[in-house]
């Protein structure tokens, strides 16, 4: 019994391991290609990128709050940063999201992922601070695009 207990707990842990090292890092990536087709097209405008939009930056949500589940840090700061931070990422790219598609919510969405998202950047930039590590500024990077991305559509929209 205690062996089969072993054996699942490796098979859900390679599994975590492939979900948040290979697999959302590809669709992640593939979403930012995506998105900057979508900016091409509206920029020259050809053709209605609004669906491109639309699943790009679905995409990109739904990577930001898996890899809020999945990412664990060295203490209980460092995990409860992570795990704000990824949810805020989400709430704010659905909220540009919202924007760019012109539908009703966004501002609500926008001002609450910002806000919370701008304290995990400050907790974040803090933790850099007293001890670096490449997890750190990788979220870091993630977390720094995305509040100033929300930031521009929040305040365009005043």
């Amino acid at each position: 019994m205690q062996e089969k207990e072993n054996d699942q707990q490796e098979v859900q842990q390679s599994f975590q391991d492939l979900l948040g090292n290979t697999i959302l890092p590809k669709v992640e990536s593939i979403s930012v290609i995506v998105l900057s087709i979508g900016v091409i097209l509206k920029y020259f405008e050809i053709g209605k990128p609004d669906p491109v939009f639309g699943i790009s930056l679905t995409t990109l949500a739904v990577t930001s709050f898996l890899q809020s589940s999945l990412t664990k840090g060295e203490n209980l700061l460092q995990t409860v940063t992570y795990k704000v931070g990824f949810i805020s990422c989400s709430i704010s790219i659905v909220g540009v999201m919202y924007t760019l598609l012109s539908l009703p919510g966004n501002m609500p969405m926008l001002k609450i992922g910002t806000g919370a998202l701008g304290v995990a950047t400050t907790l974040l930039i803090y933790q850099i601070l007293k001890a670096p590590t490449d997890e750190l500024k990788k979220s870091g990077i993630r977390f720094g695009i995305t509040l100033l991305a929300a930031l521009f559509f929040l305040f365009q929209n005043i």
